[in-house]
Formats: C-alpha cells, sequence, structure tokens
C-alpha cells in the first residue's frame, strides 16, 4: 500500500538503498484510482491505515495513491517522522510525544488530541486540537482553526510542496488561495493561547530545516532519506510553493499603508524587496455582479470579466498586503515587462486607490462575504 517504514537513523547501505529506492518507485506509480470507503470496501486491510504505538525513532510513510482519500488514523507513536503525502478524508492523531508529522490536502479534518512536543505540517478542511501541549502547527486550513484546552501551541502558514500536492489539492476540493491558518479560534483562552511561529519575508518557515547538504546538494526534510525526498519533489522553495506563504493576521497592524490587489486571473505577483511587503492573507472567491461591482466602482470591464470568470472557475483572487512601500512594490511589479506587456494581466487586475478603500473592501471581501465551501 506505499508504505515506508524504517526504525533508527535512516541511513541506508547502497544494497538496502536500492531496494528501497526500488520500493518508493513501485509506490509511486501504484494505487487504485477508485475511492472506496474505508469499513465497506473488503478489499481495504485497517493497518493499511493506521500507525500505531511504535514508540521507537522511525520514518514512517504514505506514498502517494496509498491513502487514496480513506481516513487514516495516528495513535500512540513516540519520536517518529511521520509522512502522510497522499490526500485523505480525516487524520486523527492521538497521544503522540515527540513526533514530526506531515499531512497531505484532507478534505474533512485533521484532530490532535493529547500531544506533546509534536510539529504537525498538514493541508486540511478543519484544524483541531485538544488537551495538546508544545505543539508547532504548519497549516493550510479552509475554515477557522479550532483549539480546546491546549496551550504553548505556535502557527505558521504551510510551507512545503511535493510533485503531487497540487493534483491532491484539486481532488480535496482546495484552492490554494483560501488559507486562514492565522484565523484562530480558542475555545478555552483561560487554558493558553498560540503564537504566531517566526516568519522570514524571503523564505519558507521550514527553509531552515531543509538546507542543502554538502557535496552533492541533496535536501531532505527530518529522518526522510535524501534520495526519497528527490524523487517526491519534496520542496521548501518559494517559487514551487502550491501554497502561498502568508503572514496572517498575526503581522496585522493599525495604521500601516495597505493594498488589496485583485486578479481575475490566477497570478501571485508579490514582490519582495529590502524593505519587505507581507502577503496578509488570500482568498479565492466567485464573485456576484454585485460584489463585483461594489469592487470594481468604475471598471464595468473588470466587473464583466470577474463574473464571467465565476462561471467557468474558481473565481477571482484577492490578495491583501502590507508595507511602508506596498502600493509602490505592487505597481513596481505590474510595469515589469513580463506584465507590462501582457494585456489579459494588465486588464484584468485591480488595486485598491488607498489605504482607508483597502481596508474597507479586505472587511468585505475576508469577513463579510461568505465563499462556498
Amino acid at each position: 500500500m506505499g508504505n515506508i517504514c524504517h526504525a533508527g537513523p535512516p541511513a541506508l547501505g547502497s544494497n538496502a538503498k536500492a531496494t528501497a529506492k526500488s520500493k518508493t518507485k513501485s509506490s509511486l506509480s501504484s494505487g487504485s484510482k477508485s475511492t472506496p470507503t474505508f469499513g465497506k470496501d473488503p478489499t481495504l486491510k485497517r493497518e493499511d491505515f493506521i500507525f500505531s504505538n511504535i514508540q521507537t525513532a522511525s520514518f514512517l510513510a504514505k506514498l502517494p495513491g496509498s491513502i487514496n482519500g480513506q481516513q487514516f488514523l495516528i495513535e500512540e507513536c513516540h519520536n517518529c517522522d511521520i509522512f502522510l503525502l497522499d490526500h485523505c478524508t480525516s487524520v486523527q492523531i492521538d497521544a503522540c510525544v515527540n513526533c514530526r508529522i506531515v499531512v497531505g490536502p484532507c478534505e474533512s479534518s485533521v484532530f490532535l488530541r493529547n500531544c506533546k512536543r509534536c510539529t504537525v505540517i498538514c493541508a486540511v478542511q478543519q484544524f483541531r486540537t485538544r488537551d495538546c501541549e508544545d505543539v508547532d502547527v504548519y497549516l493550510y486550513s479552509v475554515t477557522d482553526p479550532i483549539i480546546e484546552t491546549s496551550s504553548r501551541l505556535r502557527f505558521a502558514c504551510f510551507p512545503l510542496t511535493y510533485f503531487s500536492l497540487q493534483q491532491q489539492f484539486r481532488q480535496a476540493k482546495f484552492s490554494p488561495w483560501n488559507n486562514k491558518w492565522s484565523e484562530i479560534f480558542n475555545f478555552t483562552p483561560d487554558h493558553g493561547g498560540w503564537k504566531p511561529l517566526p516568519m522570514h519575508p524571503h523564505a519558507s518557515p521550514l527553509a531552515d530545516m531543509m538546507p542543502e547538504k554538502e557535496n552533492n546538494g541533496a535536501r531532505s526534510l527530518w529522518k526522510m532519506p535524501s534520495w526519497t525526498a528527490e524523487e517526491l519533489g519534496l520542496s521548501v522553495d518559494l517559487p514551487l510553493l502550491v501554497v502561498p506563504i502568508t503572514n496572517g493576521l498575526c503581522a496585522r497592524k493599525e495604521d500601516v499603508a495597505t493594498v488589496l490587489v485583485c486578479f481575475t486571473v490566477g497570478n501571485n505577483t508579490s514582490d519582495y524587496n529590502d524593505e519587505p511587503t507581507l502577503l496578509i492573507r488570500t482568498r479565492q472567491m466567485q464573485l456576484t455582479e454585485e460584489q463585483a461591482s461594489t469592487l470594481f466602482t468604475d471598471n464595468r470591464k473588470l466587473v464583466g470579466k470577474a463574473v464571467e470568470s465565476a462561471k467557468s472557475t474558481s473565481g477571482s483572487v484577492m490578495m491583501e498586503f502590507q508595507g511602508p512601500l506596498c502600493y509602490q512594490h505592487i505597481n513596481d511589479t505590474l510595469q515589469e515587462a513580463r506584465f507590462a506587456s501582457d494585456n489579459v494581466t494588465r486588464d484584468a487586475s485591480f488595486i485598491s486607490e488607498d489605504t482607508t478603500a483597502a481596508l474597507r473592501l479586505s472587511d468585505l471581501v475576508f469577513r463579510q462575504w461568505k465563499m462556498v465551501v
């Protein structure tokens, strides 16, 4: 079913490495195209959808095509690096300690319970924690994340990619622009809160964890062998990321120049200079004619493009930027040759006229207007 399991350090001998590499290739190409409901298909085995009671330091992986939209359970694992690099229905993570866990697009929920000193990277419809302590979360979440009776939680934007991730996002019906990782609801604020993990304007938050190794330039993450990471296309390089790195509402400040940018076609045009312009949040919506007219008051042509886009695509992309030079950076970017000569981009983009307008329109886009999930 596309497992890679390895206890102890990931170093392999040449014969073992070749054998494991062959298994990896086989796993990458395997996997049923159908999506049976777990528990009803007699060909599915429960043990293929659970990592349980693994107490020794291990590298455990489910490769693309091996979960195939089913639910998965991780419980009572200690000191493990766990990769679920496939499209899942739901994932429950219980009583894990000192584990580092990556979960691919999960169309329902990822629920952490009674976990301590863990790092979790996941893309989900809904993210929840209960009774957790000292956990780092790198998150893509379509809905507001929920934390309950948990303490010392730290959050950042979903920071990595691999070859199959974009396809898995489509399978889960996720838009990479609709990430609410920082819009966290804390049911029990008296029990403990959360804070943002450090963010770098020029790099993924995980960049320090995937440095280039000397000699061959190979990269890896945690206990995953570098050749496996290379085969999977595992990367934290900004130009390759499926989900744009946003700094979140926690980076938002009062009385700072703000700009709202809207494209009726998908182009991420953030520009990074010495004084960074921060991408705060993004949203992709199928705008109604009334909504488009509110955004693009004096541009009937753009209103028409937005309405037409809503009929045939996932809709228009909205991005909120902040920074002392945000207007200059955005306008300079659009004046670059690659955009200035592109009539499609030039005629299908909108920039708010000033900070007051940006804040008013951002409130509509990100708070008042509800997107269809």
